[in-house]
Protein backbone atom coordinates (compact mmCIF):
# COMPACT_ATOMS: atom_id res chain seq x y z
CA UNK A 1 0.00 0.00 0.00
CA UNK A 2 1.21 3.17 -0.64
CA UNK A 3 1.26 4.23 3.40
CA UNK A 4 3.58 1.33 3.73
CA UNK A 5 5.87 2.17 0.51
CA UNK A 6 6.14 6.13 2.42
CA UNK A 7 7.11 4.80 5.64
CA UNK A 8 9.58 3.29 3.96
CA UNK A 9 10.62 6.06 1.71
CA UNK A 10 10.91 8.28 4.82
CA UNK A 11 12.93 5.94 7.23
CA UNK A 12 15.21 5.86 3.90
CA UNK A 13 15.30 9.28 4.08
CA UNK A 14 16.37 9.70 7.68
CA UNK A 15 18.85 6.89 6.95
CA UNK A 16 20.22 8.96 4.34
CA UNK A 17 20.43 12.41 5.83
CA UNK A 18 21.91 11.11 8.70
CA UNK A 19 24.98 10.15 7.28
CA UNK A 20 25.22 12.80 4.67
CA UNK A 21 27.82 15.84 4.90
CA UNK A 22 25.31 18.42 3.89
CA UNK A 23 22.02 17.05 4.39
CA UNK A 24 18.94 18.49 3.51
CA UNK A 25 17.65 18.60 7.21
CA UNK A 26 19.60 18.85 10.19
CA UNK A 27 17.30 16.80 13.18
CA UNK A 28 19.85 17.92 15.54
CA UNK A 29 18.31 21.33 15.20
CA UNK A 30 14.93 19.33 17.25
CA UNK A 31 17.47 19.61 20.44
CA UNK A 32 16.30 23.24 21.26
CA UNK A 33 13.65 23.31 22.63
CA UNK A 34 12.52 26.31 21.29
CA UNK A 35 12.83 25.29 17.88
CA UNK A 36 11.68 22.31 18.66
CA UNK A 37 8.13 23.30 20.42
CA UNK A 38 7.46 25.84 17.60
CA UNK A 39 7.74 23.74 14.31
CA UNK A 40 5.78 21.40 16.02
CA UNK A 41 3.20 23.29 16.77
CA UNK A 42 3.31 25.12 13.46
CA UNK A 43 3.14 21.46 12.13
CA UNK A 44 -0.22 20.37 14.47
CA UNK A 45 -1.40 24.15 13.52
CA UNK A 46 -1.46 23.48 10.20
CA UNK A 47 -2.79 20.13 10.31
CA UNK A 48 -6.07 21.26 12.36
CA UNK A 49 -6.91 24.02 10.25
CA UNK A 50 -6.34 23.40 6.89
CA UNK A 51 -8.88 21.12 6.75
CA UNK A 52 -11.19 23.48 7.81
CA UNK A 53 -10.59 26.03 4.31
CA UNK A 54 -11.42 22.82 1.87
CA UNK A 55 -14.57 21.55 4.03
CA UNK A 56 -15.80 25.55 4.28
CA UNK A 57 -16.39 25.37 0.55
CA UNK A 58 -18.12 22.37 -0.18
CA UNK A 59 -20.43 23.05 2.97
CA UNK A 60 -21.29 26.44 1.49
CA UNK A 61 -21.53 25.44 -2.44
CA UNK A 62 -23.39 22.17 -1.78
CA UNK A 63 -25.22 22.42 1.36
CA UNK A 64 -25.73 25.89 1.17
CA UNK A 65 -26.01 26.63 -2.23
CA UNK A 66 -24.18 29.79 -2.79
CA UNK A 67 -21.82 30.70 -5.63
CA UNK A 68 -18.82 30.13 -5.98
CA UNK A 69 -17.48 33.70 -5.62
CA UNK A 70 -19.73 34.29 -2.56
CA UNK A 71 -18.23 31.24 -0.96
CA UNK A 72 -14.77 32.27 -2.03
CA UNK A 73 -15.27 36.08 -0.86
CA UNK A 74 -14.90 34.64 3.12
CA UNK A 75 -11.44 32.31 2.36
CA UNK A 76 -9.99 35.89 1.58
CA UNK A 77 -6.92 36.01 4.38
CA UNK A 78 -8.26 39.48 4.68
CA UNK A 79 -8.11 39.25 8.60
CA UNK A 80 -5.24 36.91 9.11
CA UNK A 81 -3.11 39.89 6.85
CA UNK A 82 -4.32 42.90 8.78
CA UNK A 83 -3.34 41.28 12.22
CA UNK A 84 -0.15 39.19 11.15
CA UNK A 85 1.58 42.82 11.09
CA UNK A 86 0.46 42.91 15.13
CA UNK A 87 1.08 39.80 16.24
CA UNK A 88 4.69 40.68 15.24
CA UNK A 89 5.29 43.79 16.75
CA UNK A 90 3.96 42.03 19.82
CA UNK A 91 6.01 39.29 19.68
CA UNK A 92 8.99 42.04 19.19
CA UNK A 93 8.56 43.69 22.44
CA UNK A 94 6.63 40.28 24.70
CA UNK A 95 8.27 37.48 23.08
CA UNK A 96 6.27 35.01 20.74
CA UNK A 97 4.40 33.03 23.39
CA UNK A 98 1.46 35.01 24.42
CA UNK A 99 0.46 36.44 20.99
CA UNK A 100 1.02 32.81 19.53
CA UNK A 101 -0.55 30.75 22.40
CA UNK A 102 -3.28 33.80 22.15
CA UNK A 103 -3.59 33.07 18.04
CA UNK A 104 -3.87 28.95 18.49
CA UNK A 105 -6.46 29.46 21.38
CA UNK A 106 -8.74 32.25 19.09
CA UNK A 107 -8.34 29.08 16.16
CA UNK A 108 -8.92 26.76 18.48
CA UNK A 109 -12.44 28.82 19.24
CA UNK A 110 -12.94 29.33 15.37
CA UNK A 111 -12.78 25.61 15.19
CA UNK A 112 -15.69 24.91 17.97
CA UNK A 113 -17.58 27.65 16.18
CA UNK A 114 -17.07 26.25 12.75
CA UNK A 115 -18.15 22.13 13.69
CA UNK A 116 -21.68 24.21 15.15
CA UNK A 117 -22.19 25.06 11.58
CA UNK A 118 -25.56 23.59 10.63
CA UNK A 119 -27.68 23.16 7.51
CA UNK A 120 -29.57 26.76 9.14
CA UNK A 121 -26.34 28.36 9.63
CA UNK A 122 -26.01 31.71 8.23
CA UNK A 123 -23.67 33.07 5.77
CA UNK A 124 -22.75 35.66 8.58
CA UNK A 125 -21.67 33.00 11.15
CA UNK A 126 -19.64 31.36 8.77
CA UNK A 127 -18.07 34.74 8.35
CA UNK A 128 -17.66 34.69 12.21
CA UNK A 129 -15.95 31.37 12.45
CA UNK A 130 -13.92 32.13 9.48
CA UNK A 131 -13.10 36.02 10.62
CA UNK A 132 -11.85 34.02 14.55
CA UNK A 133 -9.84 31.84 12.62
CA UNK A 134 -8.29 34.62 10.84
CA UNK A 135 -7.22 36.97 13.95
CA UNK A 136 -6.00 33.74 15.29
CA UNK A 137 -3.98 32.72 12.03
CA UNK A 138 -2.29 36.24 12.40
CA UNK A 139 -1.73 36.65 16.08
CA UNK A 140 0.10 33.00 15.39
CA UNK A 141 2.32 32.68 12.13
CA UNK A 142 4.30 35.97 12.86
CA UNK A 143 5.43 35.24 16.10
CA UNK A 144 5.52 31.59 15.43
CA UNK A 145 8.14 31.70 13.00
CA UNK A 146 9.93 34.46 14.95
CA UNK A 147 10.47 31.84 17.92
CA UNK A 148 11.94 29.40 14.95
CA UNK A 149 14.24 31.67 13.60
CA UNK A 150 15.70 33.36 16.47
CA UNK A 151 16.42 29.69 17.47
CA UNK A 152 18.60 28.51 14.65
CA UNK A 153 22.16 28.87 14.77
CA UNK A 154 23.85 31.77 12.65
CA UNK A 155 24.28 30.48 9.34
CA UNK A 156 21.85 27.60 9.64
CA UNK A 157 18.81 30.11 9.00
CA UNK A 158 17.69 28.59 5.32
CA UNK A 159 18.00 24.99 6.65
CA UNK A 160 15.72 25.72 9.64
CA UNK A 161 13.51 27.87 7.67
CA UNK A 162 12.81 25.30 5.19
CA UNK A 163 12.55 22.13 7.69
CA UNK A 164 9.73 24.71 9.02
CA UNK A 165 8.01 25.20 6.20
CA UNK A 166 8.29 21.62 4.77
CA UNK A 167 6.34 20.33 8.45
CA UNK A 168 3.74 23.48 7.73
CA UNK A 169 2.96 22.12 4.08
CA UNK A 170 3.42 18.00 5.44
CA UNK A 171 0.47 19.49 7.96
CA UNK A 172 -1.17 20.77 5.48
CA UNK A 173 -1.05 17.73 3.10
CA UNK A 174 -1.97 15.23 5.99
CA UNK A 175 -5.05 17.83 6.80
Amino acid sequence: SSVVLSMMAFLAFLVVERRSVHPLFRFSMFRDRVYAASTTAAFLQSVAMYAIMFLVIFYLEAAKGYSILESSILLIPLFSSLVAPLGGLISDRIGARVPATAGIALQGVALCMLSALTLNSSYAAVAAGLAVMGVGSGLFFSPNTSAVMSSIPRGYYGVGSGMMTTLRNTGQAIS
